[in-house]
């Protein structure tokens, strides 16, 4: 037999090794084929892939480079180079493999795909589009590949073109949990919402463990109203309400009707396991809901022992939203005689958290250290001794600058009384990383040009509230070292509790004012300073403080009110003047009382703040707000020489809404301007945007 048939041999009995993965076996004998021929392209090229399963990287670009220079003329060689040359961050080397294996291969179809998948990480929708279609054209049931295109194209806003390329791919792999996934996100963004639920919640059976899918569940339950839940989707809720990825937050409104129709059906004190639940974790933003959680309250006062679970699921929802509920007299009454008994029994324990907080209460220090039935006992976890915590926590937060501004110094005090928000627990559903990839990629898809992101990033959270916002970004910037400030001691150490339960230990937490920042010895690669501007004596002034905080180059996201969509803010603003109307809990319970009476407001009572005490009086009785156009934004952007990189926005019906009538001007703001003026609702939170430093 001859050498090259000898040669062959070996050459196939190593690639049965390698298929079977025993890796050193094919590893000996490629290394043997290149120890009698130095030059044998496909020993080294396969030496490499060998290489490169190891994730010894380096050593494989070396082999496959070496069998390239050997072979210039074999695509695959080239496009496995460019795997490689992908793993060691060279992106721009890989990417010239990939075109020149698929000038040598047209037909290549895992090289259009391999190449699309770059294109994608690097922001490049358009051109991974191409490459993904010319994929599934040569091959279409090419699973991989059609699901990417899909995804691609749901990411581009094209979410109708992306259902029938989901639904090729799961006619010929059923169990795809994520393709079921994205069809249902896919077809909640084209309304049809039974549909996309019936594909999110087989997602869900075929893969419990993934978060995403839950993550995409919820998004989708949180675009519909729920009168009745069968067994099966009843329980997929309650997994939702305590699922780690999943805000309860975003849930609860959707399942609304279905609780109030428990609330109705099961007499004055159900325990219907999935409304007690939902009780402890989200505030009830219904006028109706209230109507009768107010009355199930009042029954209370006079009720059986029986109804304990009851009351301290309700005692929590009270606690959460900062006993906004109406009191009678008759109530207050009964509720200080309550307050005055020496020792209480666990039923009216209970039944006096759903008025006013334990913690406020003489020996409510010693609770915690007693023996009380399982249910009234999250009511002291929550209600004495997470406040004591607080409290303690309180002396340990550094304060960075004085507060010395007169608003400055009553902003602070309505945020001491108030602290804002109160919020159950962090959804912590992102996968951290590198800056400009979160920045160029879905929803936002902005573009930054030359920007490089930093490998450890410096990020200052400017007005942190209670904690949502520096822990969202701890979950979104990979390596970020986070410093969140604000004036509040009170949000401080909510935050910093919140913080500890997440176990989360790259956020530093300080008291400070943006307006002394100045004196700040550090600089930093992004900042977010979202609805805290309008509330300064001057907000020019506190953000050219942070622009100049700012690496040239780093990025910014502001969130600042719209005039055009607080129209109804104002006119409530208006009528609390009109009755004098202090910031105290009788004033912001009549506030309420007044403002849902009034017709001309009722848009103003649908707003998600109108439901908790201290966001309602953020909304309505705030100290100092100043409200904003989008002209006069753009006249800071000028002086403050900061390029603007577009909105962020949840609803992406709202960017496709403006699309139609503005196509790619996505980052013109006369633009918008004229959108806001046809659509004054538009911005009916608030402006949030992003900007870089020049």
């Amino acid at each position: 037999m001859s050498q090259r048939v000898t040669v062959a041999q070996a050459l196939e009995l190593a690639i049965q090794h390698h298929n079977a993965g025993r890796l050193d076996d094919a590893e000996s004998i490629y290394s043997q084929i290149l120890d009698a021929l130095p030059d044998h392209h496909d020993a080294l090229h396969l030496l490499g892939l060998v290489a490169h399963e190891r994730e010894e990287h380096e050593k494989a670009a070396e082999l496959i480079g070496r069998a390239v220079a050997l072979a210039p003329q074999v695509g695959e060689m080239h496009g496995n180079l460019a795997l490689v040359l992908q793993d060691l961050g060279r992106d721009d080397d890989a990417i010239a493999h990939f075109e020149t294996a698929l000038s040598l291969s047209p037909d290549f179809t895992e090289g259009h795909h391999n190449l699309g998948l770059l294109l994608q990480a690097r922001g490049e929708q358009e051109a991974a589009l191409g490459r993904f279609e010319r994929a599934v054209t040569l091959a279409p049931d090419f699973v991989q590949a059609r699901c990417h295109f899909a995804d691609t194209l749901l990411n581009c806003g094209q979410p109708e073109e992306a259902i029938p390329h989901y639904r090729h791919a799961l006619s010929v792999d059923p169990s795809l949990a994520p393709a079921h996934a994205n069809l249902g996100t896919a077809l909640l963004a084209c309304g049809n919402t039974a549909d996309a639920l019936d594909s999110l919640r087989r997602a869900v059976r075929l893969d419990r463990d993934s978060d995403a899918n839950w993550v995409a569940l919820a998004a989708g339950i949180e675009r519909v109203r729920i009168d009745s839940l069968n067994d099966a989707f009843r329980d997929e809720v309650l997994t939702l309400l305590d699922h780690q990825a999943v805000d309860p937050q975003t849930v609860v409104p959707a399942i609304l009707p279905a609780l109030h129709a428990i609330l109705q059906d099961d007499g004055p004190f159900p325990d219907d396991p999935l409304l007690l639940r939902a009780l402890t974790l989200s505030p009830f933003r219904d006028l109706d809901i209230e109507a009768t959680l107010t009355a199930r309250r009042r029954a209370l006062l006079c009720a059986a022992p029986e109804a304990l679970p009851f009351a301290c699921a309700l005692a929590q929802h009270c606690f959460l939203n900062e006993y906004v509920f109406a009191v009678t007299e008759a109530e207050e009454n009964a509720v200080a005689e309550l307050a005055e008994t020496s020792d209480l029994v666990p039923m009216a324990l209970a039944t006096l958290a759903t008025y006013r907080p334990l913690h406020e209460l003489e020996d409510a220090e010693q609770w915690p250290d007693r023996e009380w039935p399982a249910p009234l006992k999250a009511v002291i976890q929550k209600q004495v001794t997470e406040p004591i915590e607080e409290r303690r926590l309180r002396t340990e937060i550094p304060a960075l600058t004085p507060i010395e501004n007169s608003v400055s110094a009553a902003v602070r005090e309505q945020y001491e009384t108030n602290p804002y928000p109160r919020w159950s627990r962090f959804a912590s559903r992102h996968t951290p990383n590198p800056i400009g990839e979160v920045l160029r990629g879905a929803p936002l898809h902005f573009d930054l040009g030359e920007y490089s992101s930093p490998e450890a990033p410096d990020v200052l959270i400017a007005g942190c509230g209670t904690g949502q916002q520096p822990l969202l970004a701890a979950s979104r910037y990979e390596n970020a070292a986070i410093l969140a400030i604000d004036l509040s001691l009170s949000s401080l150490s909510y935050a910093v509790r919140k913080t500890r339960d997440a176990d989360i230990g790259n956020i530093e937490y300080a008291q400070a004012d943006i307006l002394a920042l100045g004196q700040l010895d550090r600089r930093f690669d992004l900042i977010e300073c979202v609805g805290v501007l309008h509330h300064l004596d001057d907000p020019l002034v506190g953000w050219q403080i942070l622009s100049d905080l700012l690496h040239p180059g780093g990025v910014m996201k502001i969130g600042l009110y719209s005039e055009a969509a607080r129209q109804d803010v104002i006119a409530g603003r208006a009528l609390i003047a009109e009755h004098e109307l202090a910031a105290t809990p009788s004033g912001i319970r009549r506030a309420r009382e007044l403002v849902a009476a009034d017709p001309a407001l009722e848009s103003l009572h649908k707003r998600h703040s109108y439901y908790s005490a201290s966001e309602w009086r953020d909304l309505v009785f705030h100290v100092q707000e100043h409200r904003f156009t989008l002209s006069q934004i753009a006249d800071a952007l000028m002086a403050l020489d900061l390029q603007f990189l577009g909105f962020e926005m949840r609803d992406q019906d709202t960017v496709r809404a403006f699309r139609k009538g503005h196509g790619d001007q996505v980052t013109d703001l006369d633009a918008w301007h004229s959108f806001e003026t046809a659509n004054p609702d538009t911005f009916r939170g608030m402006y949030q945007f992003w900007v870089r430093k020049r």
